[in-house]
Order: structure tokens, then sequence, then C-alpha cells
């Protein structure tokens, strides 16, 4: 079992909620950390970069500006991967939820560069498991699969669109008896195969990332919540024991960062719940069911989004999400 994290008592009750669930969670459960956290910031540290969260994007944000030759602290109000970066389905996709909606907004030229972005950013992953080996359960392919006749036709235009319109060429199209042969269900109608997206575990990927940035110079801190960001030419990052002098600061926190980003950006930042539900070990049952273990997606009209995998099951909340231009309470 997990020890909560230091100063439970003063987290947000957003973080505290989260704090009581993820210390038995599955993850947490099969991921090992390390024997000791990250010390806490006391005192007053210089660098160029102070990056606040220890996730996916805080940890790429230290291995890249390492590989420039710039110093770099990472400060974290827990530790690495204890947000929704160590916490999440594990699905490593190209593409976009709403492709159409990112075309409309940033026209074709901009929709086939988005697109490619994506792609480099799984090839990144891959690239990092592989440089700093990573044991984190890569497993390579994506089902995108129909459920109601309704829906194949309209699967069908997307993987189109995805090969002429936005340049991603990897898709093939699977009839029902192919998607069955892959998967053992018979709602399944047909389906889109993926080989280059896969899925991994999360928390061991963060885990296996901050490991990277301490060996390649990065200074991490934890249990150091960021109370105030002093902008100017030198920024001082401070926490409640401490302060990071620096020439830059990269803000990757979670949805529940708080006040320390400037207040157009934080009115814009909201959680937003998933559920990840983990079965009993199944054994050669497992196998039998998803034949190749990739991870698969239904299609659907609702804003519920199910998607499965070899160790995972999880479904995006049910309902709707509204966004007002107004600080959320």
């Amino acid at each position: 079992m997990n020890a909560p994290t230091p100063g439970f008592n003063r987290l947000n009750p957003l973080d505290r909620r989260a704090d009581a669930l993820i210390a038995n969670s599955y993850y947490e459960a099969s991921a090992d950390r390390p024997l000791a956290d990250d010390p806490m910031l006391d005192g007053a540290l210089e660098a160029d970069v102070c990056v606040i969260g220890a996730g996916f994007s805080g940890l790429s944000v230290a291995l890249e500006c390492r590989a420039r030759g710039l110093s770099v602290v990472v400060l974290d109000a827990h530790r690495p991967g204890w947000g929704a970066s160590g916490r999440n389905g594990g699905q490593t996709l190209v593409g976009f939820a709403k492709d159409e909606i990112i075309e409309r907004q940033l026209g074709l030229d901009g929709a086939r560069a988005a697109w490619a972005m994506s792609v480099e950013g799984v090839a990144l992953v891959r690239e990092r498991i592989e440089r700093y080996g990573i044991d984190c359960d890569f497993t390579s392919g994506y089902l995108t699969v129909a459920t109601k006749p309704k829906r194949v036709p309209n699967l069908r235009a997307w993987m189109e669109s995805a090969s002429q319109r936005w340049g991603y060429t990897r898709l093939s199209w699977l009839d029902t008896d192919e998607v069955r042969a892959r998967v053992a269900s018979r709602n399944y109608l047909a389906g889109v195969y993926d080989p280059f997206s896969g899925h991994l575990h999360p928390l061991k990927y963060c885990l296996g990332l901050a490991d990277a940035a301490r060996r390649e110079g990065a200074q991490l801190v934890a249990h150091s919540s960021v109370i105030e960001v002093v902008r100017g030419v030198r920024p001082v990052v401070r926490t409640a024991r401490g302060e990071v002098r620096c020439r830059f600061v990269a803000a990757c926190g979670n949805a529940t960062i708080g006040d320390v980003l400037p207040a157009p950006v934080a009115a814009r930042i909201a959680p937003i719940p998933s559920y990840i539900v983990a079965t009993e070990p199944l054994g050669k049952a497992a196998d039998a069911l998803i034949k190749g273990r990739e991870a698969i997606c239904e299609t659907t009209s609702s804003s519920t989004i199910s998607v499965c995998r070899r160790t995972i099951a999880c479904c995006s909340a049910g309902g709707r999400v509204r966004l007002e231009r107004r600080p959320c309470n």
C-alpha cells in the first residue's frame, strides 16, 4: 500500500479524493516506484528552466532541455506520475477525437500538419522507450470498430479521409469476418486497423521518463506545490519552503495546478473525469478475447467512448462537457 501524499490534509478536495483512490489502484500496484521519493524543495535553487509538473509533458520538456544543455529543475506537488499521466487509459494513438472539427478550425493544411505532429508524438514515445530501456508493456496495434450498421460507412469514410486528406496511409480496413477473427465479440461489424498506434502502462512509462530525466541531469523535486510564479526577466517559482530562480518557466501541471497560470489560461482549464476498470487476472482467456492484444475503440455518437485493451478497460464520463469563457469554481 502506498502512503498518502505528505500534506494530504492541505490538498484541494479533488486531489484528496484522487490521492485516496490511487493509493491502491491497479497502476500503482503493478509498477515499481523508487524506494524513496525525490526530495522536497527546501531553500533556493538556480536553473535555466523550471518545469512545473512531473508528468508526460513536464518530463518530456526536461529531457528536451537537457538535450540542449539547459539546466532543469522539475517541481511536482506530489511525485512523478501522480496525476493524469500515471492513471489514464494508456492508449498511444495518432490523430484526434474529432478530426473533421480540427480541419474546420485549421484548414486542410493545418489539419495535415496536426496529424503529422500526432504521428511524430507516437514515434517519440516509441523512440524514448527504446533509448532509455523503459519497460512499460508497450503493445503495437489499435482497432477502431463499428457496432451498428449505420456506423460502418462513417468509419470507412473516416479511414479514407485519414489517408487522402490528412496524409496517414498506414490504416487498413477489416470486414466483419476479419475484425471478429481479431476480437471475440459478435458486436463488432467492421473495423480499421492501425499497426503504428498502440497502448502501454502509463505509470510505468512516466516513471521511466522520470528515471531518464534524472540520468540526463535534471533535478526532480517532489511534494512541493507551487504557490506563486513571479514573472519577469528572471522568473521566480515559489513553494511553501523554497524557490527556483530561472530564465524560463514551463507550466506542465495537472488540471488542479491552481492559480499559478495567467488568468486567461487558468480560466480555460477544467478537470474532465474518465473511469478505468480492471478485471481480475483472466489468464489464457484474455489472449482468446483479443488475440493480437490491440487497443480497441468503439465508434459511438454519444459522449461515452469505450476503449479496451489487454489489461484495462477505459470509459470516458457520460454526459456533456460545457466550456464557458469564465473561471471554473
